[in-house]
Order: structure tokens, then sequence, then C-alpha cells
């Protein structure tokens, strides 16, 4: 059995004045560092398959939470029927302004029509994407959604944006990040933003996604550059459906890594502050999943090199 474990772990419990922060930065150095850049991992010691297990197992209260308050909002999961009355009210309100911002005077954007292209596009994915509304004084003031990859309409991006995920699938689980909106009266407090995030990318380490996409309006760019991700193509795209409020927009396709966030190599400040308010647990168990995952990919080079250590003996 293969036998690893991060032979700095137990000097780190054990001391009281190691800063918590090196105590995180140091165990991504040593499994994410090493292991994830197949080095061979000769400093690990422990059980492999008790690692596995640890990994999956389930501890009820560290798991990630349906609702949560951060900053004087309260973000929770929709799930009765008056909130996803609510993720689409606000939702939509959200994107009219935005867009008949964007377009100008030459056509009128309804926030009903809106919310109506909304439920549209989610009811060919029921059951495929979880919606999250935040909440300040009793009043919904931002909402966010998640969209995991559909067993026959895959996710919404690939559609509107005519993109083939196939060799992302075969690297990783894909999921996409949509229906971000924030009241234009709290746009600028950064605690509302951290927050829908917090709700998506521990959504999607709970199911070990490795890349989240967005198809995002030109004018969201910076939002999602914040907290990692990047553009998939130089220029954008001029939405062509003429039966959409968003016809004749620039458009551009982003991806995350989450691995890469998770790892601590996207080190943008948002993304820096996102990391140290994620549940402890959905993510250490994510990144256990993480180191499982590239060890096993490593075993045919472990194999053969102890079969050569073996013949040397011989």
């Amino acid at each position: 059995m293969i036998e690893f474990h991060s032979c700095h772990t137990s000097e780190m419990r054990q001391n009281p004045h190691y800063p918590r922060a090196n105590r995180v930065t140091d165990r991504t150095q040593h499994f994410g560092g090493d292991l994830l850049r197949h080095k061979p991992p000769f400093c690990f010691i422990g059980r492999f398959d008790a690692l596995r297990r640890s990994g999956d197992a389930v501890a009820p209260a560290h798991e990630r939470k349906s609702q949560f308050d951060l900053g004087g909002y309260s973000f929770r999961e929709a799930k009765t029927l008056k909130d996803w009355e609510t993720f689409y009210k606000v939702a939509a309100n959200a994107y009219r302004s935005d867009l008949q911002k964007a377009i100008g005077a030459r056509r009128k954007i309804d926030s009903q029509v809106i919310a109506r292209e909304h439920r549209a596009s989610d009811g060919k994915r029921e059951g495929s994407f979880l919606a999250f509304i935040a909440i300040e004084n009793c009043q919904p003031v931002g909402t966010i959604c998640i969209f995991f990859d559909h067993g026959e309409h895959g996710l919404p991006i690939e559609g509107e944006a005519n993109i083939d995920l196939g060799p992302w699938r075969r690297k990783g689980a894909v999921a996409e990040i949509g229906r971000l909106s924030l009241i234009r009266t709290h746009r600028f407090n950064p605690f509302l933003l951290k927050g829908l995030f917090k709700c998506v990318v521990e959504a999607a380490a709970e199911k070990s996604i490795w890349f989240i996409f967005n198809d995002s309006f030109v004018f969201q760019r910076r939002i999602y550059e914040k907290i990692g991700f990047s553009a998939l193509f130089e220029k954008p795209y001029l939405s062509s459906d003429e039966n959409s409020t968003g016809y004749g927009l620039k458009v551009l396709p982003m991806v995350m890594s989450l691995v890469r966030m998770i790892r601590m190599d996207e080190e943008t400040s948002m993304a820096s502050d996102l990391r140290g308010i994620l549940a402890p647990y959905v993510i250490e168990r994510f990144f256990k999943r993480l180191v499982i995952r590239e060890t096993l990919g490593l075993l045919p080079c472990l194999k053969h090199n102890i079969r050569e250590a073996q013949d040397a003996k011989t």
C-alpha cells in the first residue's frame, strides 16, 4: 500500500505558535506543490487508504451550509417556491438595469421577459443546478446560481457560445456560474460579492468540479477576474439570438480552475479573501480527492521506479 501524509502536518498541529495561514500554505505546498507537479512523493508517510476514507467521510457539522451570514448579509440556497420566485424576480430586475444601460434607448428591456427567458432555459436542466439568494434586512439584494453538467443539454455556455467542452471534461468535471445579480445600491459592498461566490465555489468543491465556466457580458468581466476567472478567447462575441434580451451585446466566455484557486495558484486579492471564508471541511475534502487523483496518476511511474530499485538490488 502506498503511504503518504505530509511529513510536516503533525509538527504544525502540535505547535500552537505556528501561524494558521502558514499552516494552510505549507500544506498546500507539500500536497499541491510537489505531488501535483508530478514529483515522487517520497516524503509522505501514513496510509493511502486512510486518506481516501478521511476524504470521503462525512462530518455533518462541517458540511456545506445551505444558509449562512457574512458581513451583515444572509445567504441561502433557494428551496421553496417563494425562494425561486424571489430568485428570478431579483435576477431579472438587476439584469434589466444593466442591459438597458448597455443597450441604450434603441430598445426597451422588460424584466418580466428576462425572467421568462431564465425560467425557460433553466427548465431544461431541472435538478442540475442550484440557486442562491442574498438578503439584507429581509430584502433580497443579490443572486447567483451554479449549473452542473446535464446529461442531455450539458452546460448553457456550450449552446450560447458554441463551445465544445469535451477537452475540458476529459481533464475533470465542469460546471457554470450564472444569474449573478447585485442590486445597484449594494454593488460596492465586498461582502455581498464574496458571499455569493462562496455559495457557488463550495457547491462546486462539494461535487469535485475541476473547471467553472461563465458566459459573461463584457461589462461584468472585471467582477469575475477578481476571483480568478480568465477569458477563453481574446475577443468577445456578439449575442446573435434575436429572441434574447441580450441580443447585440458583447459576451465573453470565461473559465476558472477551481484546483488552481484552492491550491493558491490564483493570487488575486478577491480569490485570497474568498479562500479565507470557505468552509474548511468542504475544501479539505476536495483537496484530499485532488491529491488522490493526482497520486493515482503517478502509480505507473512509481511502480516502474520500485521495479528498477528491486532489479538493482538483485
